[in-house]
């Protein structure tokens, strides 16, 4: 979410929602711009999602989660419109934004990116803004067999000492487990993304 700074600059704020009333510390200044980092929630906004939210603190998969799904859809459809405007196609129109229905479970792909753990191989998500590993096999956002399968490679992994891909080294084979699903068919497609042809 966005604010604006003591000289009009726009402040983004990352988890802020519209209508927070909230202390919020600089953490990055630019010209025309301000980041900034919430420090302490006063009255959370009426357009807050109070629930289904993710407990996974940190990833930087779900940007919307903690913002009631209507007023994400405000957003995104004002987010198209801002795109199509700054293109200089301010007259296209642009529908309402199309849903199933579903907030959870909905994702039919996910790219799992791994790592060498002290007790073994982990996956997850990247942290925002970082290549750190959130560690996360169960996305309440993807189907519930992806985690169970991301869980089964990174065992199978450890059990034959297949390791993780280090980026620092550029040594070891498994860099990150995608999975996508039929939507009609139910068949899963695995995809390992490897270091080298080994």
């Amino acid at each position: 979410q966005n604010a604006r700074g003591e000289r009009g600059q726009v402040m983004f704020v990352r988890g802020a929602v519209t209508g927070d009333v909230l202390d919020a510390r600089i953490i990055k200044v630019n010209k025309s711009y301000l980041i900034a980092k919430i420090e302490r929630m006063i009255e959370p906004s009426a357009l807050r999602a109070t629930e289904g939210v993710c407990t996974a603190a940190g990833c930087g998969g779900c940007v919307y989660q903690h913002i009631q799904y209507e007023h994400e859809a405000t957003l995104k459809r004002d987010y198209v419109e801002n795109a199509f405007r700054k293109a200089g196609l301010a007259d296209v129109r642009v529908g309402e934004l199309r849903h199933t229905g579903e907030l959870t479970r909905y994702r039919n792909k996910a790219q799992y990116p791994v790592a060498n753990g002290k007790a073994g191989m982990l996956a997850g998500f990247f942290a925002t803004g970082t290549h750190r590993i959130v560690p996360m096999s169960d996305c309440c956002l993807q189907p519930t067999l992806f985690g169970e399968i991301v869980t089964y490679i990174c065992q199978f992994c450890d059990h034959n000492g297949i390791r993780a891909y280090e980026e620092e080294s550029r040594s070891d084979l498994l860099r990150h487990i995608y999975l996508r699903r039929g939507e009609v068919s139910g068949e899963i497609l695995l995809t390992l993304v490897i270091n080298g042809s080994s």
